[in-house]
């Protein structure tokens, strides 16, 4: 078998998921060519889906050594951005721009890094130019009612969010988002129906679950709160926010108590 033919079919074992079976044709791919550009670019994109993302800068940065491709500085960019490495991820997808203007997909990996790192407002520019290039993309009206939110544009995040699940109804993202942006217009019981229709599509969805506590909190409904809480932290309990709120929520309703006790305790 030739190395382009190793190569062929190491990706159909890729896209069909078989993952050892795919990383061993690629290997036998470059012992024949250890600078063979696909094997290269395809192991790490392999490698990057599986977790090793150390791996996959590597292999993915060799490959980009005899041809600099968009596909793959975009790839690199999301290796980068797996190990918290934002800044090299941003440079990989501007790279990529500069070499393919119309790359859409560049544009909203951009969007995600820049927010990521703090700047919703270059994460806002970012989104637009992908949505001038494909209006029709309900994930990037998501993710800029994201950016739109950060920046305390309320109303305009909303409107982004009903744009996105016009185009797609079932993003469960897009409803956590418009949740977020209800809430921060003080439309509770609106918000509390974004966040469980979020739930309803990703049951698993942390986040989803932490932000439907603050809501439920506010709406004077504690016990069912701290429940929300929790369930975010047994889904991850590395969420930090969802330690915070349970804790405060903790400390208030504590206090609470203590007032009630104080307050039968003095006399007139």
């Amino acid at each position: 078998m030739t190395r382009e033919q190793l190569v062929e079919y190491a990706f159909t074992q890729h896209r069909a998921g078989n993952v050892p079976e795919a990383e061993r044709l690629y290997l036998l791919a470059l012992d024949i060519d250890p600078e063979d550009f696909d094997a290269l670019h395809l192991l790490g994109l392999l490698s990057l889906e599986v977790g090793r993302n150390d791996l996959a800068v590597e292999l993915i940065s060799r490959a980009l050594q005899s041809n600099t491709s968009p596909a793959a500085l975009n790839n690199l960019g999301q290796a980068y951005r797996a190990l918290a490495l934002l800044e090299e991820a941003a440079h990989c997808y501007q790279e990529a721009i500069a070499l393919k203007p119309d790359y859409v997909t560049a544009y909203n990996n951009l969007g995600a890094v820049l927010q990521e790192s703090g700047k919703a407002a270059e994460a806002e520019r970012a989104y637009l130019h992908a949505l001038a290039l494909r209006p029709e993309l309900a994930e990037v009206y998501s993710n800029l009612g994201n950016a739109l939110q950060d920046l305390g544009r309320f109303e305009e995040a909303e409107q982004a969010c009903r744009q996105a699940l016009a185009l797609n109804p079932d993003i469960a993202a897009a409803h956590n988002i418009l949740g977020n942006a209800l809430q921060s217009q003080s439309r509770l019981d609106e918000a509390e129906q974004a966040f469980l229709r979020a739930l309803s599509l990703q049951p698993g969805y942390a986040k989803a679950h932490n932000n439907l506590g603050t809501v439920l909190y506010a709406l004077g409904r504690p016990a069912e709160a701290e429940q929300a809480y929790r369930k975010a932290l047994e889904l991850d309990p590395n969420l930090t926010i969802a330690h915070y709120n349970l804790a405060m929520a903790g400390l208030t309703d504590t206090l609470n108590q203590a007032r009630m006790i104080f307050s039968g305790s003095i006399t007139h």
